[in-house]
């Protein structure tokens, strides 16, 4: 279903499918609140990979801020604050909206994997899943 807003090129399809996802994942946990039902893949088994993405989501959200130090923003941002006369704000990132885009992307995908990674595990939710 993700293709179908405009194709899933412009920011506003995907800012479309992860309001989506994020409404699905705060559901998801609701249900399993308020049911009292229990998870049923577990992060700390999923550790050895689920570390590394973490520590690459945060790392994209850290180069599209300007909280990194100075001597690793991008030469480009010096070079614009001095032809326009301004000081800017730099990041490590040359297109903070970009990155801050394709980590949305990255995060949608991650979504939509939790959710499906926990609730195809029961054989009657996987048939519904193929028959709705």
């Amino acid at each position: 279903m993700a293709p179908l807003p405009l194709g899933s090129v412009y920011p506003l399809s995907w800012a479309l499918i992860a309001a989506i996802v994020g409404v699905l994942l705060v559901a998801h946990s609701l249900v399993i609140l308020f049911r009292g039902e229990e998870i049923t893949q577990r992060p700390s088994v999923m550790w050895s990979w689920l570390v590394p993405f973490l520590a690459a989501a945060t790392w994209a959200a850290l180069q599209a801020t300007s909280l990194t130090p100075s001597a690793w923003h991008h030469p480009l941002w010096a070079e614009a604050s001095a032809a326009l006369e301004a000081r800017l704000a730099g990041s490590v990132s040359l297109n903070p909206f970009d990155t801050i885009s394709a980590l949305l992307r990255l995060l949608t995908y991650a979504g939509i994997f939790w959710l499906g990674l926990n609730l195809a595990v029961r054989p009657s939710a996987r048939k519904r899943s193929f028959s709705a």
